[in-house]
Protein backbone atom coordinates (compact mmCIF):
# COMPACT_ATOMS: atom_id res chain seq x y z
CA UNK A 1 0.00 0.00 0.00
CA UNK A 2 1.81 3.29 -1.08
CA UNK A 3 2.00 6.24 1.49
CA UNK A 4 3.01 9.63 1.04
CA UNK A 5 4.17 12.63 2.92
CA UNK A 6 0.50 13.04 4.23
CA UNK A 7 0.36 9.87 5.76
CA UNK A 8 0.59 10.12 9.86
CA UNK A 9 3.09 7.57 11.47
CA UNK A 10 1.77 4.90 13.40
CA UNK A 11 2.70 5.37 17.22
CA UNK A 12 2.44 1.58 18.84
CA UNK A 13 0.69 0.95 22.11
CA UNK A 14 1.16 -2.41 23.95
CA UNK A 15 -1.70 -3.07 26.35
CA UNK A 16 -0.70 -4.19 30.09
CA UNK A 17 -3.84 -6.46 30.66
CA UNK A 18 -2.40 -9.84 28.75
CA UNK A 19 -4.03 -10.92 32.10
CA UNK A 20 -6.76 -13.81 31.47
CA UNK A 21 -10.24 -11.85 32.59
CA UNK A 22 -11.01 -12.33 36.97
CA UNK A 23 -13.21 -14.44 36.55
CA UNK A 24 -11.52 -16.95 34.30
CA UNK A 25 -9.51 -19.37 36.40
CA UNK A 26 -5.49 -19.50 35.14
CA UNK A 27 -5.34 -22.71 32.90
CA UNK A 28 -3.30 -26.10 32.61
CA UNK A 29 -0.80 -25.50 30.18
CA UNK A 30 1.43 -28.95 30.51
CA UNK A 31 1.43 -32.53 31.60
CA UNK A 32 3.16 -31.14 34.99
CA UNK A 33 0.50 -29.14 35.99
CA UNK A 34 2.36 -25.82 35.21
CA UNK A 35 -0.75 -23.25 35.07
CA UNK A 36 -1.16 -19.80 32.50
CA UNK A 37 -2.74 -17.23 33.58
CA UNK A 38 -1.92 -14.35 30.87
CA UNK A 39 -1.85 -14.69 26.80
CA UNK A 40 1.35 -15.78 25.53
CA UNK A 41 1.50 -13.20 23.24
CA UNK A 42 -0.75 -10.26 24.19
CA UNK A 43 -2.76 -7.88 22.32
CA UNK A 44 -2.20 -4.64 20.81
CA UNK A 45 -5.09 -1.78 20.65
CA UNK A 46 -4.82 1.48 18.86
CA UNK A 47 -7.22 4.50 18.77
CA UNK A 48 -7.08 6.02 15.30
CA UNK A 49 -8.52 9.54 14.96
CA UNK A 50 -10.42 10.05 11.59
CA UNK A 51 -9.96 14.00 10.20
CA UNK A 52 -13.93 14.59 11.61
CA UNK A 53 -13.22 13.69 14.51
CA UNK A 54 -14.61 10.36 14.40
CA UNK A 55 -12.66 7.66 16.09
CA UNK A 56 -11.95 3.80 15.03
CA UNK A 57 -10.63 1.60 17.69
CA UNK A 58 -8.18 -1.20 16.79
CA UNK A 59 -7.55 -4.05 18.64
CA UNK A 60 -4.88 -6.74 17.09
CA UNK A 61 -4.08 -10.33 18.15
CA UNK A 62 -2.43 -13.48 17.55
CA UNK A 63 -3.97 -16.17 19.30
CA UNK A 64 -2.29 -19.51 20.36
CA UNK A 65 -1.90 -21.79 17.43
CA UNK A 66 -3.11 -25.26 16.66
CA UNK A 67 0.53 -26.32 15.41
CA UNK A 68 1.95 -28.62 18.63
CA UNK A 69 5.75 -29.05 20.47
CA UNK A 70 6.24 -31.55 23.05
CA UNK A 71 8.19 -31.58 26.45
CA UNK A 72 12.35 -31.86 25.51
CA UNK A 73 13.56 -35.14 24.77
CA UNK A 74 17.01 -35.99 26.20
CA UNK A 75 18.64 -33.65 23.45
CA UNK A 76 17.10 -31.01 25.46
CA UNK A 77 15.69 -29.62 22.15
CA UNK A 78 11.74 -29.05 21.79
CA UNK A 79 10.29 -32.09 20.28
CA UNK A 80 7.20 -31.98 17.43
CA UNK A 81 6.16 -35.72 17.71
CA UNK A 82 4.53 -37.22 20.42
CA UNK A 83 5.82 -40.21 22.44
CA UNK A 84 2.16 -41.72 22.15
CA UNK A 85 -1.14 -40.70 20.87
CA UNK A 86 -2.66 -39.79 24.65
CA UNK A 87 0.20 -36.99 25.33
CA UNK A 88 -0.88 -35.66 21.31
CA UNK A 89 -4.46 -35.27 22.92
CA UNK A 90 -3.10 -33.68 26.07
CA UNK A 91 -1.26 -31.05 24.63
CA UNK A 92 -4.00 -30.32 21.60
CA UNK A 93 -6.32 -29.83 24.80
CA UNK A 94 -3.57 -27.61 26.67
CA UNK A 95 -3.14 -25.40 23.25
CA UNK A 96 -7.05 -25.59 22.99
CA UNK A 97 -7.31 -24.13 26.72
CA UNK A 98 -5.23 -21.32 26.12
CA UNK A 99 -6.58 -20.22 22.46
CA UNK A 100 -10.00 -20.54 24.36
CA UNK A 101 -8.79 -18.01 27.32
CA UNK A 102 -7.25 -15.60 25.03
CA UNK A 103 -10.44 -15.41 22.75
CA UNK A 104 -12.12 -14.46 26.11
CA UNK A 105 -9.19 -12.07 26.67
CA UNK A 106 -9.58 -10.20 23.95
CA UNK A 107 -13.62 -10.33 23.93
CA UNK A 108 -13.29 -8.71 27.33
CA UNK A 109 -10.95 -5.36 25.75
CA UNK A 110 -13.98 -5.31 22.87
CA UNK A 111 -16.44 -5.28 25.13
CA UNK A 112 -15.22 -2.39 27.22
CA UNK A 113 -14.37 -0.41 24.16
CA UNK A 114 -18.02 -1.36 23.04
CA UNK A 115 -19.32 -0.07 25.74
CA UNK A 116 -22.62 -1.61 25.20
CA UNK A 117 -22.65 1.11 22.24
CA UNK A 118 -21.37 -0.53 18.92
CA UNK A 119 -23.99 1.15 16.69
CA UNK A 120 -22.33 4.07 17.45
CA UNK A 121 -18.73 3.01 18.22
CA UNK A 122 -16.30 2.13 15.78
CA UNK A 123 -14.07 -1.04 16.68
CA UNK A 124 -12.49 -3.25 14.58
CA UNK A 125 -10.44 -6.88 15.85
CA UNK A 126 -8.57 -8.44 13.64
CA UNK A 127 -5.32 -10.85 13.64
CA UNK A 128 -4.09 -14.66 13.48
CA UNK A 129 -6.85 -15.86 15.38
CA UNK A 130 -5.12 -19.61 13.92
CA UNK A 131 -8.99 -21.08 13.35
CA UNK A 132 -11.54 -20.35 10.88
CA UNK A 133 -14.39 -18.53 10.80
CA UNK A 134 -17.00 -21.56 12.46
CA UNK A 135 -14.72 -22.52 15.39
CA UNK A 136 -15.76 -21.88 18.62
CA UNK A 137 -12.89 -19.59 19.68
CA UNK A 138 -13.42 -17.43 16.67
CA UNK A 139 -17.42 -17.37 17.52
CA UNK A 140 -16.54 -16.36 21.44
CA UNK A 141 -15.24 -13.06 20.06
CA UNK A 142 -18.28 -12.27 18.00
CA UNK A 143 -20.36 -12.13 20.97
CA UNK A 144 -24.69 -12.46 20.39
CA UNK A 145 -24.95 -14.88 17.72
CA UNK A 146 -27.73 -14.58 15.53
CA UNK A 147 -27.09 -12.05 12.84
CA UNK A 148 -23.84 -13.36 10.96
CA UNK A 149 -23.27 -11.83 7.47
CA UNK A 150 -25.07 -14.57 5.29
CA UNK A 151 -27.75 -15.18 7.43
CA UNK A 152 -31.31 -13.86 7.63
CA UNK A 153 -30.70 -12.33 10.69
CA UNK A 154 -28.00 -10.06 9.16
CA UNK A 155 -30.17 -7.12 7.66
CA UNK A 156 -32.41 -7.44 11.42
CA UNK A 157 -31.46 -5.04 14.01
CA UNK A 158 -31.48 -6.43 17.43
CA UNK A 159 -30.30 -5.59 21.10
CA UNK A 160 -27.36 -7.68 20.49
CA UNK A 161 -26.23 -5.06 17.83
CA UNK A 162 -25.02 -3.13 20.86
CA UNK A 163 -22.33 -5.98 21.82
CA UNK A 164 -21.91 -7.68 18.69
CA UNK A 165 -18.96 -7.99 16.28
CA UNK A 166 -19.43 -8.98 12.71
CA UNK A 167 -16.88 -11.29 10.86
CA UNK A 168 -16.21 -9.61 7.11
CA UNK A 169 -15.05 -13.54 5.90
CA UNK A 170 -18.60 -13.43 3.88
CA UNK A 171 -17.54 -10.25 1.84
CA UNK A 172 -14.37 -11.78 1.14
CA UNK A 173 -14.90 -13.25 -2.55
CA UNK A 174 -14.85 -16.62 -2.52
CA UNK A 175 -12.03 -17.53 -4.82
CA UNK A 176 -9.78 -15.62 -2.17
CA UNK A 177 -11.34 -16.66 1.37
CA UNK A 178 -8.02 -18.26 2.32
CA UNK A 179 -5.13 -17.01 4.16
CA UNK A 180 -2.99 -19.58 4.41
CA UNK A 181 -2.56 -23.23 2.93
CA UNK A 182 -2.81 -26.47 4.97
CA UNK A 183 -2.54 -29.89 3.67
CA UNK A 184 -3.26 -28.35 0.30
CA UNK A 185 -6.62 -26.92 1.19
CA UNK A 186 -6.80 -23.11 1.69
CA UNK A 187 -7.59 -21.75 5.25
CA UNK A 188 -9.08 -18.45 6.64
CA UNK A 189 -7.67 -18.25 10.32
CA UNK A 190 -6.85 -14.23 10.10
CA UNK A 191 -9.80 -12.27 10.24
CA UNK A 192 -11.79 -9.06 10.66
CA UNK A 193 -14.35 -8.22 13.35
CA UNK A 194 -16.52 -4.53 12.92
CA UNK A 195 -19.03 -3.14 15.27
CA UNK A 196 -22.52 -2.32 13.62
CA UNK A 197 -20.69 0.95 12.97
CA UNK A 198 -18.38 0.18 11.38
CA UNK A 199 -20.03 -2.69 9.06
CA UNK A 200 -22.17 -0.59 6.47
CA UNK A 201 -18.69 1.44 5.84
CA UNK A 202 -17.07 -2.03 5.03
CA UNK A 203 -18.06 -1.66 1.65
CA UNK A 204 -15.23 -4.15 -0.30
CA UNK A 205 -12.79 -6.77 1.38
CA UNK A 206 -10.09 -8.88 -0.30
CA UNK A 207 -6.83 -10.62 0.45
CA UNK A 208 -3.64 -9.95 -0.91
CA UNK A 209 -1.14 -11.73 -2.94
CA UNK A 210 2.31 -11.27 -4.65
CA UNK A 211 1.62 -9.40 -8.07
CA UNK A 212 4.09 -12.15 -9.47
CA UNK A 213 1.65 -14.82 -8.07
CA UNK A 214 -0.33 -17.28 -10.76
CA UNK A 215 -2.22 -19.76 -9.06
CA UNK A 216 -4.56 -18.94 -5.87
CA UNK A 217 -2.08 -20.62 -3.24
CA UNK A 218 0.99 -18.85 -4.86
CA UNK A 219 2.67 -16.21 -2.13
CA UNK A 220 1.50 -18.44 0.89
CA UNK A 221 3.13 -21.14 3.20
CA UNK A 222 2.02 -24.52 2.41
CA UNK A 223 1.86 -26.68 5.50
CA UNK A 224 1.79 -30.11 6.26
CA UNK A 225 1.12 -31.29 9.84
CA UNK A 226 3.84 -30.77 12.22
CA UNK A 227 6.18 -29.29 9.34
CA UNK A 228 8.16 -26.41 11.10
CA UNK A 229 10.53 -26.43 8.27
CA UNK A 230 8.10 -24.77 6.60
CA UNK A 231 9.48 -21.36 8.01
CA UNK A 232 8.03 -18.62 9.95
CA UNK A 233 4.52 -17.71 9.51
CA UNK A 234 3.43 -15.60 6.49
CA UNK A 235 -0.08 -15.69 5.83
CA UNK A 236 -2.27 -13.27 3.27
CA UNK A 237 -3.13 -9.70 4.09
CA UNK A 238 -6.59 -8.15 3.92
CA UNK A 239 -7.75 -4.75 2.67
CA UNK A 240 -10.77 -3.30 3.44
CA UNK A 241 -12.30 -0.23 1.88
CA UNK A 242 -14.82 1.83 4.04
CA UNK A 243 -16.14 5.46 2.84
CA UNK A 244 -15.73 8.91 4.78
CA UNK A 245 -16.82 11.69 4.21
CA UNK A 246 -13.53 12.62 1.82
CA UNK A 247 -13.72 9.24 -0.09
CA UNK A 248 -12.24 5.99 0.00
CA UNK A 249 -9.94 4.79 3.31
CA UNK A 250 -7.89 1.53 3.22
CA UNK A 251 -6.90 -0.50 5.98
CA UNK A 252 -4.06 -3.50 5.48
CA UNK A 253 -4.26 -5.88 7.96
CA UNK A 254 -1.85 -9.17 7.64
CA UNK A 255 0.06 -11.32 10.33
CA UNK A 256 3.64 -11.76 7.92
CA UNK A 257 6.80 -12.26 10.28
CA UNK A 258 10.37 -11.75 10.22
CA UNK A 259 11.25 -14.25 12.22
CA UNK A 260 10.61 -17.67 13.59
CA UNK A 261 6.83 -18.03 15.42
CA UNK A 262 8.66 -18.43 18.64
CA UNK A 263 10.68 -15.15 18.88
CA UNK A 264 13.97 -17.06 19.97
CA UNK A 265 17.16 -15.07 20.97
CA UNK A 266 14.37 -11.76 21.33
CA UNK A 267 14.15 -9.62 24.29
CA UNK A 268 10.57 -9.14 25.52
CA UNK A 269 10.37 -5.95 23.92
CA UNK A 270 11.77 -6.85 20.80
CA UNK A 271 9.31 -9.67 21.01
CA UNK A 272 6.28 -7.41 21.50
CA UNK A 273 7.75 -5.39 18.52
CA UNK A 274 8.13 -8.24 16.61
CA UNK A 275 4.19 -9.30 16.88
CA UNK A 276 3.52 -5.01 16.33
CA UNK A 277 5.57 -5.43 12.98
CA UNK A 278 3.66 -8.59 12.10
CA UNK A 279 0.23 -6.45 12.13
CA UNK A 280 2.02 -2.94 11.04
CA UNK A 281 -0.47 -2.23 8.34
CA UNK A 282 -3.18 -2.71 11.04
CA UNK A 283 -1.86 0.66 12.53
CA UNK A 284 -2.14 2.96 9.67
CA UNK A 285 -4.43 4.31 7.39
CA UNK A 286 -4.14 6.22 4.55
CA UNK A 287 -4.31 10.14 5.95
CA UNK A 288 -6.77 9.12 8.56
CA UNK A 289 -5.28 11.61 11.34
CA UNK A 290 -3.89 10.88 14.26
CA UNK A 291 -3.38 7.46 15.39
CA UNK A 292 -2.52 6.46 19.42
CA UNK A 293 -2.62 4.06 21.94
CA UNK A 294 -6.02 3.01 23.54
CA UNK A 295 -6.05 3.58 27.29
CA UNK A 296 -7.76 2.85 30.15
CA UNK A 297 -7.85 -0.88 30.17
CA UNK A 298 -6.34 -2.68 32.86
Amino acid sequence: MPFDEHDTPAILGQLDGRAFPQQLSAIQADDDGTTAHQMGRGAMAVRVTEPDGRTIDLIVAHLKSKLLSFPPGPTGRPRFQPRDEGERARVAAYALYRRTAEAVTVRALADELLGGQGEARQVMVTGDFNDEPEAATTQILLGPPGSELGTPGADQPDRGDKARLWNLAPRIPAAERFSRVFHGRGELIDHLLVSHALLARAVEVHTLRPEDAVGPHDGLPSMAGQDRAAGPGAHACFVTTWVTYEGWRCLGLGTMSHTNGDGEGLSERERWREAAHCHVDALITRRAGSISPCLGWR
